[in-house]
């Protein structure tokens, strides 16, 4: 299948879609690997396209990647915030432990300071 500008705009596509389209395949596009990577580097949205171009098992089929694209997007977020999660975890307990060690020598320079005071009172 080819693609074309004009195909775009008879399927009433938005104007900066077109014109991002036209830019890259001013002759139209044919459908294959290289020509849909590089629309969705363009950021043009493939579900639009499908929905109007596609029919029966195909768009079906279509949809059934698209929920197993989806499956995995969440799986690898979910992964991602878990990670994230942990390591502000253990920054926290970074920074409680630091403010712990902190306490303990102030408490011990207060304890040096009173101890000083009262031999300048003796």
């Amino acid at each position: 299948m080819k693609i074309t500008a004009a195909m775009l705009e008879k399927h009433d596509a938005c104007e900066e879609q077109v014109k991002i389209f036209r830019k890259e395949w001013p002759n139209g596009a044919t459908v294959n690997k290289n020509n849909a990577l590089r629309a969705v580097e363009l950021e043009l949205s493939i579900d639009w396209v499908a929905v109007r171009l596609l029919s029966g098992a195909a768009l079906a089929s279509y949809w059934k990647a698209e929920d197993a694209a989806l499956a995995a997007r969440r799986k690898a977020e979910e992964a991602a915030w878990a990670k994230r999660r942990a390591a502000g975890a253990a920054f926290w307990r970074a920074v409680k432990a630091a403010g712990a060690e902190r306490c303990k020598a102030i408490a011990l320079a207060f304890v040096d300071a009173v101890k000083q005071m009262e031999k300048k009172r003796d």
